[in-house]
């Protein structure tokens, strides 16, 4: 507030094996489950305090092990055996991937669960991810709630399109 400057600087300690010690921040014990296992493109976890299933999507692509649509309809499973009414689906962090991969699934979702939906959004959702989302929005009307910040991406986009070479310019568009 008084026009000072200040310098700082922050370093790595060394170990005893002479290489930085490395610390997440936060603590790994503090980070939110949404931020946990960045490695892994399909989670869950049970939410008994607001009877829900919370499901995080990463990605909308098959995963290695196991394709999404298998790992939803494990999750509509795991909903309904937990007697959950209602789903949070987490697509903060999710890029995209294959526009068509979950449709049939978001299409058809309303109407196995009897309560709502929670779609929680950020920048960091886009593509296939958005459409997903307007996939379900439309199938589900009203008991459909989109959360959070703004998508990454305009809500009118195109993708997945194969590149035309013009036939003058021999440019590809």
């Amino acid at each position: 507030p008084d026009g000072r400057k200040s310098k700082r600087r922050f370093a790595f300690s060394e170990s005893d094996s002479g290489k930085a010690n490395e610390r997440s921040i936060p603590a790994p014990d503090r980070v939110p489950w949404s931020l946990q296992e960045p490695e892994k493109p399909f989670r869950f976890r049970d939410a008994p305090e607001i009877d829900s299933l919370v499901v995080q999507l990463r990605q909308v692509l098959d995963a290695q092990g196991e394709g999404i649509a298998a790992f939803l309809d494990r999750m509509e499973t795991q909903r309904r055996e937990s007697g959950r009414k209602s789903l949070v689906l987490d697509m903060r962090q999710n890029g995209g991937g294959n526009l068509l991969v979950a449709r049939d699934f978001m299409i058809q979702w309303p109407t196995r669960v009897p309560g709502k939906f929670y779609v929680l959004t950020s920048r960091q959702t886009f593509s296939a991810a958005i459409t997903s989302i307007a996939y379900l929005k439309q199938a589900g009307g009203d008991r459909v709630f989109i959360i959070g910040e703004p998508v990454g991406d305009r809500l009118m986009f195109f993708s997945d399109g194969l590149p035309v070479q013009l036939p003058h310019s021999g440019l590809f568009f």
